[in-house]
């Protein structure tokens, strides 16, 4: 429990840090304090719209209010710094410090409130939300909220819309004023940027166009090499008829049954077809029949003498006598 009270207490310290500046510095129009500790000193950064005035002249206000808000709150070493707003209708505090003095010069509510918010849209917030509430006719009190354009209740985005209070003492009591701003900068989840989408896709649009003609260039540069009109194709002349296939390579062979049948004319599929045995015994007759003719041997007649020798023999006898 010692943590979380000082938790606690740590909160309630800097909204009576936040409210005793507002008080302070309402002629410099407060927009805001962020306090941020370190090891060493603590850094107070105020947020107004005329800053000159916290300062002061060679700065003797601040270092005033410096020593007031280190004995008040017991703060070491503390440096304060002070930023001008830039855009002081996104600043929730201001804006609600206006509508309080609005609502003191008997300005009428509505008219105060209408006013306010149509400055805070046209300044670029996303959406705006305005609670007065207090006597505001009559005795009795009641709380009238101006709403424009968008504000998230819950989750993380909520946790960025910034809040103002101010309040304004009237003769018939007092009404407290609350201003809730949701900055221009803050992205929801369930955004579209359709401008940024066309953007994008014209990117890659002109990305895959430049892609695109780099390879219709490499590609030119790497095609095949075109016949010129000097080299054309040969073409076959009217004369020059296509070479006919002769009907001995069309003949089927022992071993090429299946080359003959794809030359073969569809009235020679209607024949009927030889046995393969049959053309096997034509060819082996016709085989030995030409070995027979090339090895014939030519027999001669010899003249034969009535003692059965022959004229050769009786030449050799008489050879061999002369000898």
């Amino acid at each position: 429990m010692a943590r979380e009270r000082e938790f606690v207490e740590e909160g309630i310290k800097k909204a009576d840090i936040k409210e005793f500046l507002r008080d302070s510095l309402q002629k410099a129009k407060f927009g805001g304090v962020d306090i941020r500790r370190t090891a060493l000193r603590t850094r107070m950064i105020i947020y107004a719209e005329r800053p000159g005035l916290i300062i002061g002249r060679r700065g003797r206000n601040i270092r005033d209010l410096t020593e007031v808000l280190e004995n008040r709150y017991a703060f070491e070493n503390l440096q304060i710094e002070v930023e001008e707003i830039p855009i002081p209708e996104l600043s929730p505090q201001i804006m609600a410090s206006r509508i309080a003095a609005m609502l003191k010069a008997g300005r009428p509510f509505r008219r105060s409130a209408y006013m306010n918010l149509q400055r805070i849209m046209e300044a670029g917030a996303q959406g705006v939300e305005i609670t007065i509430s207090g006597k505001i006719r009559g005795e009795r009190a009641r709380t009238v909220r101006f709403v424009s354009g968008a504000i998230t209740k819950c989750g993380e985005p909520a946790k960025q819309v910034q809040e103002g209070l101010a309040v304004a003492d009237l003769k018939q009591g007092m009404m407290g004023i609350k201003v809730k701003i949701m900055p221009p900068d803050i992205k929801m989840p369930d955004h579209v940027d359709l401008e940024a989408l066309e953007e994008r896709a014209k990117a890659e649009e002109s990305e895959i166009a430049e892609s695109g003609g780099a390879e219709s260039v490499v590609s030119e540069g790497e095609s095949e090499p075109e016949v010129s009109e000097g080299e054309s194709e040969p073409e076959v002349s009217e004369g020059e008829s296509e070479p006919e296939v002769s009907e001995e390579a069309v003949k089927p062979t022992k071993s090429g049954a299946s080359e003959s049948a794809e030359t073969e004319s569809p009235e020679a599929e209607n024949e009927p077809e030889d046995v393969p045995g049959d053309q096997t015994e034509a060819e082996t007759k016709a085989d030995e029949e030409e070995e027979r003719t090339e090895l014939k041997i030519e027999v001669t007649e010899v003249p034969m003498d009535e003692t059965g020798k022959s004229s050769g023999d009786e030449s050799e006898e008489k050879e061999s006598g002369s000898e």
